[in-house]
């Protein structure tokens, strides 16, 4: 205070440098998310919004998206309601986006075949005396029609093919009802009651997306594990830490917290899901000139404490990764009561929509509709018509060495040379240069910035990663880095 004496023998320590911190979200993609989440807001204004946006392949977070935002120059004086980290910390119950997990148990206990005929009764079923309501009259419908149009009805009838038991193990072994593990607080687990008490329309309501709560994060970390293979990850924000000899990577590796489902199932899943944003589908207005979309609608009415479910409050949502054969990205939007419309089709499918097409031309990720066949930027496979050439070159280890040599364009620094297994440095490569060497390598470069690779992510000397993976090269004007 002003005027106060200050103590001589107050203790005291030399200031100690901090440390560096990496984080996977990047600036461009938050504001993208941010920037489409709030024209949605403007546009229906909602009570809340959520969007999260994720690297399939490693759990990464890309963006983390909240509204009502604030402006964190005045944290002090933000509501907690308006801090909240929502895709993180806000639980609700996800309505038909969830009949994803509904379909990959019944497909992997075999109980279900995507062209068997189920009768959805016009719109609505009757089960222990309570009626259960369609949103629209189906009569006989495909289990892949059920998917593409979200039919209730045959949802219900087909998770009444699973047992209790081996439903809940699915939606566990998907992560719900569990933390994920990312490096933040606050971190909801969503609600799944245990299955030994599960009242007797538990499961009929649950496969539809009612009667269960879940988090946004969990609901991209389920649709990320259909993208990726079949491995559900667990989520970081955290890529590297520490500064100078003491830095490291807080996750070299992805961490793998289970594998849900079989290839078999997998694969029909993604074409069901890819039915959903074909004409006819619920999803269409996700659909991203150039990228084929794989995901799922939702519209799920909202409950209140001594009210029930409301009349008219829904919440909108979108779950969903592009390219679907090669997915680069996974991305869902929940709109929390929005007005003038509450469909998620309607809704949150043009959210993903913007923010998809966006980002996949942030990532250079190149439009499907040119080479479908082959990773984005991925060189024609050498062939008797096409031999490898000075203009067409592939990498090819040294005989004697082991040493590969990245095959570049004319112009380039000198080759770089690396043992046979690790990456190469691109340092001082322009971005041509660059995109050329890890085609050769069959890598999928993400460009950070303009000018000649300055870093790169993994670093150079690291185990060479499979076909199609990520390097993320850091660009900037000059040659000093």
């Amino acid at each position: 205070r002003q005027g106060m004496a200050v103590p001589a023998n107050l203790p005291s320590a030399a200031p100690v440098p901090g440390n560096d911190l990496y984080l996977t979200m990047d600036a461009a993609l938050q504001q993208i998310a941010e920037r489409e989440l709030a024209k949605a807001a403007e546009h229906y204004s909602p009570q809340s919004g959520s969007v999260v946006l994720l690297d399939p392949s490693t759990g990464a977070v890309l963006a983390l998206a909240s509204w009502p935002t604030f402006d964190p120059n005045r944290f002090a004086s933000a509501s907690d309601e308006v801090r909240r980290n929502r895709p993180v910390s806000d639980a609700y119950e996800p309505g038909s986006t969830f009949k994803m997990v509904t379909a990959a148990a019944a497909l992997e206990e075999g109980l279900i075949d995507p062209d068997e005929v189920l009768d959805c009764e016009m719109g609505g079923i009757t089960l222990a005396n309570v009626r259960i309501s369609d949103h629209k009259k189906f009569g006989l419908l495909t289990f892949r029609n059920v998917i593409a149009k979200s039919s209730n009805v045959g949802t219900i009838k087909t998770s009444l093919r699973l047992s209790n038991a081996s439903f809940y193990a699915m939606i566990r072994a998907f992560g719900f009802g569990r933390t994920s593990g990312i490096d933040l607080p606050g971190e909801s687990p969503g609600l799944l009651m245990p299955v030994a008490r599960w009242p007797a329309l538990a499961k009929a309501y649950i496969s539809f997306g009612q009667g269960i709560s879940i988090t946004p994060l969990q609901l991209a970390l389920a649709f990320g594990t259909i993208a990726n293979g079949g491995r559900l990850l667990e989520p970081y924000l955290v890529r590297q830490s520490g500064s100078g000899d003491s830095a490291r990577l807080q996750h070299p590796e992805p961490v793998e917290r289970g594998r849900p489902i079989s290839p078999r199932t997998l694969a029909v899943v993604t074409e069901l899901l890819a039915g959903v944003t074909a004409e006819g589908g619920t999803g269409r207005a996700a659909v991203v000139s150039g990228y084929p979309v794989a995901g799922k609608t939702g519209t799920a009415q909202k409950a209140e404490a001594g009210k029930g479910y409301l009349a008219n409050e829904f919440i909108a949502s979108f779950a969903g990764f592009a390219p679907t054969a090669h997915p680069a990205i996974v991305a869902v939007v929940v709109i929390d009561d929005p007005h003038g419309g509450y469909h998620g089709g309607d809704v949150a499918a043009p959210v993903f929509a913007a923010i998809a097409q966006q980002a996949l031309l942030y990532l250079n990720v190149r439009p499907e509709r040119d080479r479908p066949e082959r990773w984005p930027g991925e060189p024609e496979p050498p062939s008797a018509e096409d031999p490898a050439t000075p203009e067409n070159p592939r990498p090819q280890p040294d005989p004697e060495s082991g040493i590969v040599t990245a095959g570049l364009e004319a112009g380039a620094p000198s080759p770089v040379a690396l043992p046979a297994g690790s990456l190469p440095d691109l340092a001082g490569m322009t971005a041509r240069q660059a995109l050329a060497a890890t085609a050769d390598l069959r890598l999928y470069p993400i460009l950070r910035g303009t000018g000649v690779v300055q870093r790169q992510e993994p670093p150079p000397g690291s185990p060479m990663p499979p076909p199609g993976a990520r390097v993320e090269l850091y660009l900037a004007s000059g040659a000093g880095g």
